[in-house]
């Protein structure tokens, strides 16, 4: 054999190579191609699938929150609804005991001798839910709970150098007006401001919010907000007149 015949010999076999490399490489890539379809079809399913576990579990919290709402509502005391300001029965178990502990406090706060101030001032702090060291209430004095009296029944909230004449009333339970039922009862909040001035026998009826620096007239029945630095008398309470600071 001469070697133009090794030459296109070695010539064929070359290109036989190149067409048999390029065989394999394009099957390699058609089988990468298919796997990666294949690994995106799979991560596809999986993306689908953790999409409707997590559907299903927000599914399930929702239901899980709606059942935590509903048992929470019908675990609602009798005293939860009277500190929300819905109506409640004033005969429930919990709330007649609560008035009982009251009306102990309030015996030994009313039968105090004149010059016990400490023993006053003990018992204020265990009746009210908060009552300061320079704070000074003159007996008699009556209230249902107390514990809701931040200085009854719903909170009532008085604020710094206050006074307040003998006989007031300040009421912040009321009877709902739809509800007709003996037991059934509605509060409330009543707030008094700081530096206020409430004259004897005056009333303070159920949500009225009276703010700093307010002088209400003797025998007054205050039934409505009052702003700061008035001057209020009568019945119902006008303003009379103005504070100029």
């Amino acid at each position: 054999m001469d070697k133009r015949t090794n030459s296109n010999s070695n010539s064929d076999e070359t290109e036989s190579n190149k067409k048999a490399k390029l065989y394999i490489e394009a099957i390699e890539k058609a089988e990468k191609e298919e796997f990666d379809e294949i690994d995106n079809i799979t991560d596809n399913k999986k993306d689908t699938k953790d999409t409707k576990n997590s559907e299903n579990d927000t599914d399930k919290n929702n239901k899980d929150i709606e059942i935590i709402e509903i048992k929470e509502e019908k675990e609602k005391t009798e005293k939860d609804k009277m500190i929300m300001g819905e109506t409640y029965n004033y005969n429930d178990p919990q709330l007649i005991k609560e008035r009982i502990e009251c009306r102990k406090l309030l015996k030994k706060i009313n039968d105090s001798e004149p010059e016990e101030f400490d023993k006053r001032l003990d018992c204020f702090k265990k009746l009210f839910k908060k009552f300061g060291d320079q704070s000074y209430i003159e007996p008699p004095f009556r209230c249902d709970y107390g514990s809701n009296i931040s200085i009854d029944c719903t909170y009532v909230t008085i604020g710094d150098n206050c006074l307040i004449g003998p006989d007031c009333k300040i009421i912040a339970v009321t009877h709902p007006l739809v509800e007709r039922e003996f037991e059934k009862e509605l509060t409330l909040p009543v707030k008094i401001g700081d530096d206020c001035f409430i004259g004897a026998s005056s009333i303070i009826l159920p949500g009225v919010t009276i703010e700093d620096k307010v002088v209400i007239g003797a025998g007054s029945v205050v039934s409505t907000n009052i702003e700061s630095n008035s001057i209020v008398s009568g019945n119902p309470a006008k303003v009379v007149g103005k504070f100029d600071y």
